[in-house]
């Protein structure tokens, strides 16, 4: 339904509630395409629908890549901690140590990678 078609279904709708609506959204907008609530938003894994207005699309899409690289990051280093674990109670001792240095040193690298997006993004803020 486009505005005029909800309006007509609306008994006692004025026009009153039109701006308030819009002033509601403009307002929302600004707040969910604000840098900050990107990088959260980014972290959250959830996709992004270019809903923020073209002026701050730049900044938004760029902190939530941010957001959402750091989710990722997220992501695969609990994968390596689920492999760390089921290779601790492998029997064969000598490739089981070799696999998880493996993997402490791609997860260390896997926080390297989030603690300097976090210190980007933090330094935006100040």
């Amino acid at each position: 339904l486009n505005w005029q078609e909800r309006a007509k279904a609306c008994k006692g709708f004025a026009e009153t509630h039109h701006q308030s609506y819009i002033n509601g959204w403009y307002a929302g907008v600004d707040d969910f395409c604000s840098p900050n609530h990107a990088y959260l938003f980014g972290r959250t894994g959830l996709t992004y629908y270019n809903v923020c207005p073209a002026s701050k699309e730049r900044e938004f899409t760029n902190a939530y890549q941010k957001g959402l690289q750091v989710f990722l990051y997220e992501k695969n280093n609990q994968r390596l901690n689920e492999e760390i674990r089921q290779l601790e109670t492998s029997s064969d001792k000598e490739t089981q140590l070799n696999k998880i240095e493996n993997l402490l040193e791609e997860r260390a690298e896997n926080q390297k990678q989030i603690s300097n997006i976090e210190d980007q993004m933090n330094s935006r803020v100040r």
